[in-house]
């Protein structure tokens, strides 16, 4: 639940989420996108000073996730207050072949900057901007906002980078097998004594297509999308075992949906066309 609630406002709001769920984890997005465990993580008061839909999901292990909540907040500061001037990215959002070091500048003497790569609504909860940005991925979407005390927060800025020619080095637990086109048999034998009674064996016709040979690790997982949202991510109470490397441990807390644009992005790098 969230508090406040959504509705009307006049001023900022700062606003908290919890769980009835004792040690659920809390993912949120700012931005409409339905929330999943590589959204933001909830740790603090989330400052809201536009129109926002702020949308949440309560997670935890043994458990089904919790119903998506959804709060719609409509925020009009007062007349007659200055606005900070919208932050400024150079170079300006386009297609470009590499890596690009993005600064944002705001014509607000003074004025902190704060900003998100995943497309979410930045508020002073983001990341505060303190130098270049390295936008690497395939597709970035960079949105800012700038803030200073006595002055209604700017506009928020967004910008779009298509980076062609990506170049991260995957790694070493990264192996694909190529599978070959052809028609196989799908279903288990009526010998199998697991088999589902309404199983019926039956040919299958595929295109070639390629497979990873081992399971997804979170340093793969890492190098294609930016983050990792495992629980056994190596903090405190969450360590490898003696002579298992942390980055080789499986990624978990990995939704359906997440495990769609993962596909793509390693795909993508492979120089393979996304499904």
């Amino acid at each position: 639940m969230a508090y406040p609630p959504g509705g009307s406002y006049s001023s900022a709001q700062n606003v908290t989420l919890e769980s009835a769920t004792d040690g659920a984890v809390i993912y949120y997005t700012t931005n409409g996108t339905p929330p999943a465990t590589s959204s933001a993580m909830y740790s603090s008061p989330i400052n809201l000073s536009a129109n926002t839909l702020l949308r949440a999901v309560a997670v935890k292990g043994g458990m089904n996730n919790s119903d998506v909540m959804t709060e719609n907040y409509s925020i009009t500061l007062p007349a007659g207050i200055e606005k900070t001037a919208s932050p400024v990215a150079v170079p300006p959002a386009g297609t470009y072949s590499g890596n690009q070091l993005v600064t944002l500048s705001s014509a607000t003497e003074g004025a902190a900057i704060y900003y998100t790569t995943d497309g979410s609504t930045p508020t002073v909860n983001s990341t505060l901007y303190s130098g270049t940005i390295d936008v690497s991925s395939a597709a970035t979407n960079l949105r800012a906002v700038a803030v200073k005390e006595g002055m209604n927060n700017s506009d928020i800025m967004t910008a779009i980078y298509n980076i062609t020619n990506v170049n991260v080095a995957l790694p070493l637990s990264h192996k694909m097998a190529a599978i070959p086109a052809g028609t196989y048999t799908m279903g288990s034998p009526t010998t199998d004594v697991y088999r589902f009674p309404d199983e019926t064996q039956h040919q299958v016709t595929l295109s070639a297509f390629k497979m990873g040979v081992y399971q997804v690790t979170q340093e793969l997982y890492q190098a294609v999308m930016g983050t990792n949202p495992s629980y056994f991510h190596g903090g405190s109470g969450k360590e490898p075992a003696n002579g298992e490397v942390q980055g080789r441990r499986p990624v978990e807390h990995v939704s359906w949906y997440d495990a769609l644009v993962f596909c793509n992005k390693l795909s993508v790098m492979e120089e393979l066309s996304p499904a």
